[in-house]
This record gives C-alpha cells, structure tokens and sequence, in this order.
C-alpha cells in the first residue's frame, strides 16, 4: 500500500460571496480586500495503493481526459504486512505516478514492475549520462494540453552521496495508453531548458493552466523568492515561446538569478503545493506543504496567476509518518 496523507480544508470569507467565473488571467483587478480563515480540517486518513506497497513523497493532481493523474516524488518501497518499516532498505525511486479512484483514500498504480513495485514516472536517461544511483527527477502536477495528452514539467537533480546539485529544469510529454488501467508514457524533451545554476527552476513548485496559458511556478538556487513562466499551451513544448514575470509585466529575454530578487518574485519562503481557481472565493487560491504544516494562501483582490497571494493561513498541522 502506499501511504500519504489526505484531509478536507474547508477555508471561509468572512465578507458577503457570490460565485464568479474564472477571469481572464491576462489582467488583474483590485476588489475590497476579504478576510479568508480556516473553519474546518477533518482528516481522512491515508492514501493506499490497490496495487503495490510504497511510501511517497510530495503528491500533485493533474488530470488526462476522463483520468486524474497523481504525481510523487521520492517513492520507497515497503513490504505489504508493515508498510511504516523503514529499517530496511529495499529500494526507490525518485518519482512515481497512480490513478486516483472515486474513493479519496484508494489510487491504483497502473504500471507494476516484476519487482512488485511501479516505476520511475519520469525518466532518467543514460543517453544524457544519468543512471539512478546519482540522479533524481522531481516533478509537479501534469498539464493537460490537447485532448489526452499534457506536459510536466521536471526538475534535474544530480545527487552523489545524498548531496543535492540541482541541474535545471525541463519539461516533459505525457500520454495515456487506450487500455485499462491505462499506461502513461513520458518523454523529456531535452536533459534540461532552464540551467539549475544561473536560471530559476520553472515548474518545480507547481503549474497551473488557466486561460489560455500555461504557467509555470518555480524556486532559484540560493534564492528565498518564487518565479513565474508562462507560454500559450498549445505552445508549451517550444522553448522559445515562454515568456517570463519581470514583477511588473511579462518579457521574451529569460531572468537569470544573479540579477533576481523580490521585485521580480511572486513568493517568498514557500514549498511545493498546487494552485487552483475558486469560483467561490472569486480568487487563485494556493495549497502547499511545509514542515510540518500545511498552508493556504490566497488574494481575494486580485484574480491573475501572477498576482502575488499574500494571506497565509496554517491549516494543518501534521504528525511523521515515521522517524
């Protein structure tokens, strides 16, 4: 079984609502600023796996036509009698994916190696000199582009003894099979677009498609501050259409980090999590895990993705799975 941790977070505003659709993303608007807060958490419990033993890292939504995709990072596996033994190393891998089910605490990992346990969800490639023992791939939530088909968005980690050197990131292909359940196939695109030393790394906070674009959300190297990509989805496999939030409008010439700091940012001290529209709230509204917290932020003043989303509120107190 795999084990993550699943809850309901039901936020309220304080101030009158009335259910909107989503704006165009292309422009903000400043409304009478509302007071969000945190009414209730229930905890679900957590998520297994029909279909092997794991423990995840992470966890992000995405969905293909009539299937929701949830992407992992580092995923261990785990022997299905005691899945929370840890003493005992029986292998990994640093990415994963499973099919969600009607039932939030069941998924189904499509694809079971000989081993018992699923594979690495986006590759690592001897052809660009990667072999697992050294290299890892972290990713966020899948995109859809076209019917059936969508892009990820990944992040290249070169990791000798445990030490992390964080290449760049890039973005990959996604497909689902005709078959049930079915087979995703990825494909990276290049080893890397965005260099992890000199540019931010798009993509490996979340992403987000709203209107019509795609954007990208993502750290920098020695760098406390969020960036922003965005390119028109049907464009996002070509590097050259992506456009970059320079704090005030969006530019064609790439951002490098020595140049980088707040101005230019959307968030500050933030980690991975998903953002997403609430026509309730009338506002882009931000998920993300911490340690051992779970956030939500949100800007009932401003509706475009690159508005930055400065009321934060802790929802969740977390427990470790193990030591």
């Amino acid at each position: 079984m795999s084990i993550f941790t699943i809850l309901w977070i039901i936020p309220v505003l304080t101030a009158g609502l009335q259910a909107t659709p989503m704006p165009n993303p292309g422009s903000s608007f400043s409304n009478s600023p509302s007071k969000i807060t945190v009414s209730h958490v229930e905890f679900l419990g957590d998520v297994h796996s029909a279909t092997t033993s794991v423990v995840r890292d992470l966890g992000f939504q995405g969905h293909l036509g009539p299937y929701v995709l949830l992407t992992y990072g580092d995923t261990l596996w785990t022997l299905p009698e005691d899945p929370n033994d840890s003493s005992v190393f029986r292998g990994m891998s640093s990415d994963s994916m499973a099919l969600a089910t009607h039932n939030p605490l069941v998924v189904i990992d499509p694809v079971i190696e000989s081993n018992g346990y699923p594979p690495q969800f986006c590759p690592i490639k001897a052809s660009y000199g990667e072999e697992a023992a050294t290299c890892a791939l972290g990713v966020t939530n899948v995109i859809e582009t076209f019917a059936g088909q969508g892009i990820l968005y990944f992040l290249l980690n070169h990791r000798p003894g445990g030490i992390n050197n964080l290449r760049g990131a890039g973005v990959a292909t996604v497909t689902l099979s005709n078959t049930y359940p079915p087979v995703p196939s990825v494909t990276r695109l290049d080893r890397t677009w965005w260099d992890g030393d000199t540019e931010p790394w798009y993509g490996d906070v979340c992403a987000l498609r709203a209107g019509d674009y795609i954007y990208a959300y993502g750290h920098a190297k020695d760098n406390p501050y969020v960036y922003l990509t965005r390119a028109k989805w049907w464009e996002a496999t070509q590097l050259e259409t992506y456009e970059y939030w320079n704090g005030e409008g969006w530019q064609c010439d790439r951002l490098y980090t020595a140049t980088l700091g707040e101005k230019e940012s959307l968030f500050w001290q933030i980690h991975q999590g998903q953002i997403f529209w609430s026509p309730l709230f009338n506002c882009y509204m931000f998920v993300y895990c911490g340690k051992p917290v779970m956030n939500l932020r949100a800007n009932p003043g401003f509706s475009a993705p690159s508005s930055p989303l400065y009321i934060q509120l802790t929802s969740y107190l977390s427990s470790e799975i193990f030591s």
